[in-house]
């Protein structure tokens, strides 16, 4: 739930600064990502060796082909 209103925070800044794509955070175990998807939020979780861009990117293509 803290994720979802950070992301709903950040969409304040939308007029000045664009939407946020994604938003990532890397702990020692894990790596967490959430994506604002329309009315939704996905939530991702990863093991903490994951090349955060790519994974984001890759997961991003997968949820835009969805779209369509």
């Amino acid at each position: 739930i803290e994720a979802v209103l950070r992301i709903r925070t950040r969409q304040d800044f939308n007029d000045n600064l664009g939407p946020v794509s994604y938003a990532a955070a890397r702990r020692k175990n894990v790596v967490t990502f959430t994506f604002p998807l329309k009315d939704n939020v996905l939530f991702v979780s990863a093991e903490p060796i994951v090349d955060i861009d790519k994974t984001a990117h890759k997961i991003m293509n997968i949820c835009s082909n969805e779209n369509n």
